[in-house]
């Protein structure tokens, strides 16, 4: 992560995380990589970026994101997120779907740190690709 802070008190903090996880999805594993830019201000704000979903066949889902972070309670790191996500493209089995969906989740721990997150995507396949 590179984040900078600036402003009075720096209250506003300005860049990037990297984010990386593991779920799973009708049982089988899902890692979970998401680059997300933030614009934050007393600890929220707008935030965007892209996430890439990398199935266990070895398939890839790109989708990009866009969404508000919120302090839940002032003065502290816990933060809620919700965002929209829209499918950029994929591999493997996924190399023809489009859709969109969302994303939500939180965090306890300070800026970068780990979040608890729920991903839910309508995928159609695209027609006309090769």
């Amino acid at each position: 992560r590179t984040l900078h802070q600036v402003g009075p008190n720096n209250n506003a903090t300005y860049g990037w995380n990297r984010l990386v996880g593991n779920a799973t999805l009708n049982g089988q594993p899902v890692s979970i990589e998401m680059l997300a830019n933030v614009n934050y201000l007393n600890g929220g704000g707008p935030f965007f970026g892209f996430v890439t979903f990398t199935f266990a066949d070895g398939s890839t889902l790109g989708v990009s994101m866009q969404g508000q972070s919120t302090v839940t309670t002032p003065g502290s790191t816990d933060t809620t997120f919700a965002s929209t996500l829209g499918v950029i493209g994929g591999t493997g089995t996924y190399v023809n779907n489009a859709g969109s969906g969302t994303f939500t989740g939180s965090r306890t721990a300070a800026l970068g740190g780990q979040v608890a997150a729920t991903f839910d995507l309508n995928l159609t396949t695209k027609t006309g690709r090769p």
